[in-house]
This record gives structure tokens, C-alpha cells and sequence, in this order.
């Protein structure tokens, strides 16, 4: 059943997931609580990809995607959304970036693996589509002598 415009509008369903980063403790018992990116992250992020030059890999390409994710357990705001904070998270250590940029690939990754299954077990609409209205490739127009 498709959702009505008030249920998505109510809708909370960006996946957050607890990571554990010892190294960014005093202590060694630190967390962080990421999220899936939802639109506005996204958005900027596919900009500043688009915005780099196609003939040099930019060495922020992590940190941004990693910073994209990270959110306050409390606000579940983002944490490093301005660049003085981008410039905290740069200094953290390596170790840590990659432990929480992992979990967050695989985060993205589960959430496009169950929007496809759910894709798939949906019935097919008329135009040929599972759950929406865009033309399948079969239905290709036949063109009019």
C-alpha cells in the first residue's frame, strides 16, 4: 500500500547504528551514533563529489562521506557540518575514521539492499513498475508510419 502524503511527511526512517571507536576515548570506551545520510547530506555530498576534478582522487573523499553520517546521539544533528569541525574530525585518528566509514558503507549498503527487496516484493502497477509509474524497458512505443 502506498503511503499517503501525511504518513511520509511523519515518516522518521533514516537508520541510525552505534559505532565503537576506542581510539577516539580517553578512556578507550568511546561510541558514535551514525545515521544514513537523508536528502539534504546526500545532496551536498554528490555536489562536492561532482565539484572535484574526474583526473585526481581528493583525499577527503572519506572524511566527507564519514562526516555526512555522524550524528549527536541527543539532537541527531550532524557533528562535523561546518569546516572548523571538519577540521576536529581530519585530526582524529585514522584508525577510528575507517571503523566508523565502514560501518556507515555497510549501513547505505543494507538500506539499498532492503529498499530492493522491498521493490521486488511489491506488485507490479500497471506502467510495468513495482510500486510506481516509470515505464519498464519493455514498454517501448511503437512508432506510426
Amino acid at each position: 500500500m502506498a503511503l499517503t502524503a501525511e504518513q511520509l511527511k511523519r515518516a522518521d526512517t533514516l537508520e541510525t547504528r552505534i559505532v565503537q571507536v576506542p581510539q577516539w576515548a580517553k578512556d578507550g570506551d568511546g561510541e558514535v551514533m551514525i545515521r544514513v545520510m537523508d536528502g539534504a547530506a546526500m545532496s551536498l555530498y554528490q555536489s562536492w563529489i561532482l565539484a572535484q576534478d574526474e583526473q585526481t582522487q581528493h583525499p577527503d573523499v572519506i572524511l566527507r562521506y564519514v562526516a555526512s553520517c555522524i550524528i549527536d546521539p541527543r539532537t541527531k544533528e550532524l557533528v562535523f557540518d561546518t569546516p572548523e569541525a571538519m577540521e576536529i574530525l581530519r585530526g582524529k585518528d585514522g584508525r577510528g575514521l575507517k571503523q566508523v566509514f565502514q560501518a556507515a558503507t555497510e549501513l547505505h549498503l543494507q538500506t539499498a539492499q532492503a529498499a530492493e527487496a522491498f521493490e521486488k516484493n511489491s506488485p507490479e502497477t500497471p506502467a510495468g513498475s513495482p510500486g510506481g509509474s516509470t515505464p519498464s524497458s519493455t514498454d517501448t512505443p511503437t512508432p506510426t508510419p
